[in-house]
């Protein structure tokens, strides 16, 4: 990965987070962040 991809990608999360934050109160980050919970429960159980 370049330095320039990684910046876009930073800049693209950075953005998310603080539209969610402004916009609809956080709510998507709590709902993604309890949506990868989810996941890694389910793949430790496959482990």
């Amino acid at each position: 990965m370049t330095d320039k991809i990684a910046i876009w990608i930073a800049t693209i999360v950075v953005l998310f987070f603080g539209i969610d934050a402004l916009v609809f109160d956080g709510f998507s980050a709590v709902f993604l962040a309890h949506r990868m919970l989810d996941l890694i429960d389910w793949v430790a159980f496959w482990r």
